[in-house]
């Protein structure tokens, strides 16, 4: 699935740039920018199963936080008169963050039964968005209305478990602090959107600030765990139709040298999905929902053909 999606989205920025390339530049040559980007993220992903029939409507919550990454990013955008193709390929270095895992009996999470605590010890991610968009001068601004499609994948591998609440020989829930020994379970989730935006630029001089917004429908949500101490395999999928997200970017960049820039940004995103189903063992539970919460702050590095 990574492999096929990134090679789409490559494949249709190379078919957008060899239009721009087999145009006629006569009066409007080809400005191309490249830019190397190196940041740290903070995500967290929270995803939960309901029971048969929806009942109770959260059996199984499971919560990833501070999941603490470093990111690198490499840009690459091709502009033709107000015309532009933008791809972004990143990839992250997961340090570590911590993971909860909940289940209950009761509807509104009531009778907690089992509760386990776990750290992320590694891990990586990919992301990939390409867009297209054309520039328009306002006064002193450029606003740039863009369409596009986001690719967004995160592998996660959990360790040193332990159980907080479980159910005694007896059948009473109780508080525990024991260890899980030998955890080592992974957790693979990808999420991937087409996507509408509007990014407004305006330039001081040397100082240039930037802001952009991108809302992404229909956000698909795919995952693939395996958790080894259940020696459990199962995978998720969400609706289509009832998934959405937001992306929010503000930065600022300097020129440092002829054609050469230096830029900060600061990127807020937030993906939800809904509905669909989890597989496991041959049987299916209604899936209920999962949203990724996403904070990057990043430095680059732009030279410009």
């Amino acid at each position: 699935m990574l492999k096929r999606t990134i090679a789409l989205l490559s494949l249709a920025a190379i078919s957008f740039q060899s239009g721009i390339l087999s145009a006629d530049t006569t009066d409007a040559p080809l400005k191309m920018e490249l830019e190397a980007t190196q940041g740290y993220r903070v995500d967290k992903i929270v995803w939960s199963i309901s029971g048969a029939h929806k009942h109770p409507n959260v059996l199984s919550e499971l919560t990833y936080k501070n999941i603490k990454i470093y990111q690198s990013r490499l840009i690459t955008k091709l502009t033709l008169d107000e015309y532009f193709a933008k791809m972004d390929l990143g990839y992250g270095v997961v340090c570590n963050g911590r993971a909860q895992d909940s289940d209950y009996l009761l509807d509104g999470r009531k009778a907690e039964w089992s509760r386990s605590h776990s750290q992320i010890r590694r891990g990586y991610t990919v992301d990939a968005v390409l867009k297209i968009g054309k520039n328009f001068k306002v006064d002193e601004w450029t606003l740039s209305p863009l369409v596009g499609y986001s690719f967004n994948m995160q592998n996660l591998h959990s360790t040193k478990g332990i159980q907080k609440i479980d159910i005694s020989k007896n059948g009473h829930i109780r508080k525990s602090n024991s260890r899980i020994r030998n955890l080592h379970s992974t957790d693979r989730m990808s999420w991937n959107a087409p996507l509408v935006g509007l990014h407004a630029e305006r330039a001081f001089d040397k100082v240039k600030i930037a802001a952009e917004y991108d809302f992404l429908f229909g956000v698909k949500y795919n995952e693939h765990a395996k958790w080894n101490l259940r020696n459990q395999h199962f995978k998720q999928r969400s609706n289509r139709c009832k998934g959405f997200g937001h992306v929010a970017t503000i930065g600022a960049g300097y020129e440092i040298a002829k054609n050469v820039e230096l830029s900060a940004e600061y990127q807020l995103s937030y993906l939800q999905a809904k509905g669909g189903k989890q597989t496991s063992r041959g049987q299916s539970t209604p899936f209920r929902k999962a949203a990724l919460t996403s904070n990057e702050v990043r430095l680059g590095l732009n030279y410009a053909f």
